[in-house]
């Protein structure tokens, strides 16, 4: 797919200008996730996560594993997927808390890019609270003719109690694109079929648009004065319906309760996923899927103590698809080796995973979608590193990953028979499955001085095994190695600079023939200029993909070459 940089850069600019924001990076190749907190006589801040997941902290580092995944780059907007719903411009409301305003952001940019956001409390009281969040980015008019749009709202509903926080939220988004990768036939070329003949054009995908839905109910009660109790509940159901594909509605029901023991507490989930598909929009060629329900059950105990820490649990997968039972551990710990210097963390963990239609959109919205993909089951996730943190505000983490998958997918052009050309590629892309092994080894590196200036320094190399080999297979657009550099320096009390620079090389891409070809590495380099004008009004600039690479984020889908957006950012 054409991971057009413009969209990264729209991510880019839109978390740029975030105010107040706190990165969180729960796991290395997921999205930014940022809150903002709006004060009273708030100051647009001028931070920007550029293409890191996590801004540099001179804080103690938390003593647990750091999720290794086998791609952790975060640009600002990843190239599998260039428009995300953009957590930043979400009103996070305090508990009793009425100094609270209005966020608005705007951007412009070339290829008729454009960004906007609006956060707005309709409802401030000491007791609860009720925000609209509306959010829109897209690009009419990027290089090869490239589009993509996406427009989102939410209304998010808060209860305070003493003893917890009841919410309601609800949303609808529109997602529309262009599928405008390259193919091998000529669209208006007649070619022969078993019942007559067929335009080039006919055997490809051209526009789509997906529509989703989603709401979401739930209690999650404040630990006590003596932190001996935890309670969350909660039920959401989202909605997925493409143009043309499959009909998803997933309800997802989740259970969590904590209790402290002294210094040790216990603990257990549950969490329950229905999913029900319909045929509307169905290619006819194409089967319904089937329904099914996946639950898991997660008992454990943590052992805390002044040097090192202990949790011990397993995860229960029972699914009524796929595989009836697919158990994994959920064992980590950290240890101390010198205080404030130097940790060893351990963890022997697995995962389940239902892989949905819209977590897969979300990571390449060109895949067909009409058949869903197979839920993949990692039974043995081992990971073991040392966190070193020499000064204060630099932290260094090192860290090695091996992985063990069952049904290891990997997305490859998708084919469609002609009878007088056999196998023909189409430009959307399908998934191939196979038991896979992964090794992976992540460095790591932050350093914050005086939130003046901070860098992050990340590289990783992967490399896969096993029965990828026997099944005369490769994993297909996965890098073997990726490096990440991202910096920021604050410039006064008004103005401040980013640089970022990603590379990956190793991709290889599965040809309809049989044969694989070796994909462009990606050298991605952006920039960011920010300016606090007063108070209420900030403006930004950023550039993206300077080096103006066009090479291919997905087979046959180039991304744009250089491109720009400017914007303001305004709390009222």
């Amino acid at each position: 797919m054409k991971n057009n940089s413009t969209y990264k850069f729209f991510l880019s600019c839109a978390l740029a200008a975030a105010s107040l924001t706190t990165a969180t990076a729960q796991n290395d190749s997921a999205i930014i996730k940022k809150d903002i907190t709006i004060e009273k006589e708030y100051t647009p801040s001028i931070k920007d996560a550029g293409k890191i997941n996590d801004l540099p902290s001179i804080k103690e580092p938390v003593l647990k594993p750091t999720e290794v995944k086998y791609s952790d780059y975060s640009v600002a907007l990843d190239p599998e997927y260039k428009v995300r719903q953009l957590d930043a411009a979400r009103l996070k409301i305090p508990e009793n808390n009425q100094d609270k305003k209005g966020f608005l952001r705007l951007g412009f940019g070339n290829y008729l890019g454009t960004l906007g956001d609006l956060v707005l409390p309709i409802i401030q009281k000491p007791k609860y609270g009720l925000d609209l969040n509306v959010n829109h980015k897209g690009i009419f008019d990027g290089h090869d003719g490239n589009q993509h749009h996406k427009s989102d709202a939410s209304i998010n509903f808060d209860r305070f109690f003493k003893e917890g926080k009841l919410f309601v939220n609800g949303g609808y988004s529109y997602r529309g694109f262009n599928y405008y990768g390259e193919n091998k036939l000529f669209k208006d070329t007649l070619y022969s079929i078993e019942n007559g003949t067929m335009k080039g054009k006919d055997f490809f995908y051209g526009n789509m648009g997906i529509h989703t839905w989603s709401a979401a109910a739930g209690y999650k009660s404040y630990p006590d004065n003596d932190l001996v109790n935890s309670l969350s509940a909660s039920i959401a159901y989202d909605g997925f319906m493409p143009n043309e594909g499959l009909t998803q509605h997933q309800i997802n029901t989740n259970i969590a309760y904590k209790r402290s023991v002294t210094s040790d507490n216990w603990g257990v989930g549950f969490n329950m996923q229905n999913y029900i598909f319909g045929d509307k929009n169905l290619d006819q060629t194409y089967s319904k899927e089937e329904g099914f329900t996946l639950v898991n059950f997660n008992p454990y105990y943590q052992f805390m103590r002044d040097r090192w820490d202990l949790r011990l649990g397993v995860n229960l997968n029972i699914s009524t698809s796929g595989r009836a039972f697919a158990p994994t551990p959920d064992v980590k710990g950290t240890v101390t080796i010198v205080r404030n210097t130097l940790f060893f963390y351990a963890g022997l963990e697995g995962d389940y995973n239902t892989n949905s239609m819209s977590d897969m959109v979300d990571m390449c919205h060109y895949i067909n979608l009409n058949e869903k993909v197979k839920s993949t089951w990692t039974p043995l996730d081992l990971k073991a590193g040392f966190k070193i943190k020499i000064l204060y505000n630099l932290l260094t983490d090192l860290s090695i990953e091996y992985r063990m998958i069952k049904d290891q997918y990997f997305l490859v052009s998708d084919s469609a028979n002609n009878a007088a050309l056999g196998k023909v590629a189409t430009n959307v892309f399908t998934p191939i499955y196979t038991d896979a092994n992964v090794f992976t080894a992540n460095f790591r590196t932050t350093y914050d001085y005086n939130n003046i200036l901070n860098f992050l320094l990340s590289a990783k190399y992967h490399k896969w095994y096993a029965d990828l080999e026997k099944d005369d297979m490769k994993a297909y657009n996965m890098p073997n190695f990726e490096f990440n550099f991202a910096t920021m320096l604050k410039m006064g009390k008004h103005m401040a600079a980013d640089l970022g620079l990603y590379i990956a090389t190793g991709r290889e891409a599965l040809r309809v023939d049989g044969t694989t070809r070796k994909l462009s590495p990606i050298y991605d380099l952006n920039l960011g200029f920010y300016y606090n004008y007063n108070s209420k009004l900030s403006l930004f600039l950023k550039l993206n993909n300077i080096l103006h690479r066009h090479y291919e984020q997905w087979y046959c889908y180039e991304v744009n070459g250089i491109n720009g957006l400017v914007g303001l950012t305004y709390s009222f």
